[in-house]
């Protein structure tokens, strides 16, 4: 058989090579198997620790609670506790050890430091020494420190050896730190010491803590220990009573109470006097109703209007007003009535918060002011006649001879002309007053009034007639 020349002749692979490409194809094959196991073997070192490190950290906080538990349940230990927070607090604010003992001209004030008075006579009262006065210190960081948190100290104001009239008092303080320079502001103050006065007031009362009690229910007070007290001070701060009051506490009250209530004095704004009241306290008997009903809200005038000038119309914010009471008590009570000023108005007038007036046996009302506002016109005049004169305080029985016949009053009327046209001699009220009068011949002044207040009017019949009184 003969061979082709262009057979081309067979490879043979070379070992080496094939050796070098197996080792590689080995080798990548075994890193990707040993870098799986070694990351699961990562992953489970990874979750090993973090269990104990977590396991760790629950034993210590665990540990830490028992610790807190048992410290703060020991007095001294609070005290310690309560030390080291202050050391390190003091740490905090000034930086280091050195800048506390150091730092010998740091400075702070303390506010509102009570005075106290000292060596004042039992018989004498001072005017002019404020309440409190406020301190300035000046030293080493930690005596201030120190001195703010014992609170060890005082500031006198002495008056021993000291008599009636105008003084000037110089402030001095006890209880500091003697490395501190202490400043008072003001180091003196101008006073005038009086002697003490007592003078008899006739006692009220209030209530306190109102708001605690339900709104279904209202309180009277039925007796008090005392009806008067007796208050003693200076004769300016005796000048400045507008009221005493028995302050009575309505928290958690639900029923008939009987209560020892403080007694204070007040001046016109409310704030409380500082004066001796004897007794300072009454024993007060209260009653509890939950009875109430709705009444109309009426005003009532003060003063008149600008000649020329009157009502046209008013207008309540609110008409009607729910009242609380003893059922027996509030029958007979329809309407109440509220204070409106027209004195020397010739125009449109707005009114904010008028009082409600305050009625015996009333204990309280749903809200006690309203608003008001007022339309004026242009007003005219009338004539009225034959008002019967009424006869009070007749306790002789006298039989009353008028002079000349002067039984009976004319008066002249100003308003509005449709509001005019209604009124009769029936709308007014014209009185003599007997008391202290004796028998025989007396002058005597007469007294008008009306039940329509915003009506401006006047006698125009004599305002004092002579009388004669028999027996």
């Amino acid at each position: 058989m003969i061979k082709k020349d262009n057979q081309k002749p067979s490879i043979k692979k070379d070992s080496t090579t094939d050796f070098f490409l197996n080792f590689i194809t080995r080798q990548k094959s075994e890193n990707k198997k040993n870098d799986k196991q070694t990351l699961i073997r990562n992953n489970e070192e990874t979750f090993n620790v973090k269990d104990k490190a977590f396991e760790i950290l629950y034993k210590t906080v665990n540990s830490l609670n028992v610790f807190l538990d048992r410290m703060l349940q020991s007095n001294l230990s609070m005290k310690v506790l309560s030390f080291i927070m202050a050391i390190v607090l003091l740490f905090t604010i000034n930086g280091s050890v050195n800048s506390i003992f150091s730092k010998l001209n740091g400075g702070d004030y303390i506010y509102d430091v009570k005075i106290d008075a000292q060596g004042l006579q039992d018989d004498f009262d001072v005017v002019g020494l404020p309440e409190t006065v406020n301190v300035a210190l000046v030293g080493p960081s930690i005596d201030i420190y120190s001195a703010k948190i014992a609170k060890n100290y005082k500031i006198i104001a002495d008056f021993s050896s000291l008599g009636e009239g105008d003084h000037t008092i110089e402030f001095k303080s006890e209880g500091f730190p003697s490395d501190l320079q202490v400043m008072i502001v003001p180091q003196t103050v101008n006073v005038k010491i009086t002697q003490k006065i007592t003078k008899t007031f006739e006692l009220g009362y209030n209530f306190i803590n109102e708001e605690e009690l339900d709104n279904k229910y209202s309180v009277s007070v039925e007796s008090m220990e005392h009806q008067q007290v007796e208050v003693r001070g200076s004769q300016d701060t005796i000048g400045k009573i507008n009221a005493v009051k028995a302050a009575i506490d309505l928290k958690e009250i639900k029923g008939a109470f009987e209560q020892k209530a403080r007694i204070f004095a007040y001046d016109r704004s409310g704030k409380k006097l500082d004066v001796e009241i004897i007794p300072n306290t009454v024993k007060v008997q209260c009653d509890v109703s939950s009875y109430s009903k709705e009444v109309l809200i009426l005003p009532q005038y003060t003063g008149h209007f600008e000649s020329g000038y009157g009502l046209e119309s008013v207008t309540l914010s609110k008409e009607k007003v729910k009242i609380y009471g003893k059922e027996e008590f509030l029958n007979s009570v329809n309407n109440v009535y509220v204070n409106i000023d027209i004195s020397d108005l010739s125009g449109d007038k707005s009114y904010s918060k008028l009082p409600i007036s305050k009625i015996d046996k009333i204990n309280k009302f749903a809200f006690d002011t309203v608003d008001a506002s007022i339309r004026v016109s242009p007003a005219i005049k009338k004539l009225v006649t034959d008002v019967p004169i009424n006869i009070v305080n007749n306790e002789g029985n006298y039989r009353v001879i008028f002079t000349n016949g002067q039984e009976k009053v004319s008066i002249e009327v100003e308003g509005v002309a449709e509001k005019l046209d209604s009124v009769s001699a029936s709308d007014f009220v014209a009185s003599i007053n007997l008391e202290d009068l004796k028998i025989g011949s007396n002058t005597v002044k007469v007294d008008l009034d009306t039940n329509k207040g915003y009506l401006s009017y006047k006698l125009v019949s004599p305002e004092k007639i002579t009388v004669t009184l028999k027996k």
